[in-house]
């Protein structure tokens, strides 16, 4: 995903999620700003290979899977800065 901010807008504190690694389950989200061109770079890999799992892993799984979840929710706040005027652009 990538997102070109208007120029009068910055990100506050541009982080990601906290990741959950693993082999057969993991999710990670990457957040990267690039302020020369005011464009903000996310990327999101999820892996899920659980093929056969009794009853009593259920409740685990579904932590993880509630923590991916809240993961996804995650904000990310802009603060608006004001707009330079007309003169002071041209400088």
């Amino acid at each position: 995903m990538q997102i070109q901010l208007p120029p009068e807008f910055e990100p506050e504190a541009p982080d990601a999620p906290a990741p959950s690694p693993g082999e057969a389950l993991r999710h990670e989200f990457k957040l990267s700003y690039d302020r020369t061109n005011r464009v903000l770079h996310g990327e999101r890999s999820f892996t899920s290979k659980p093929l056969d799992l009794g009853p009593a892993y259920y409740p685990e799984l579904k932590h993880w899977y509630d923590r991916v979840a809240r993961a996804d929710q995650h904000e990310i706040v802009f603060s608006r800065r004001p707009a330079k005027p007309a003169a002071e652009a041209e400088k």
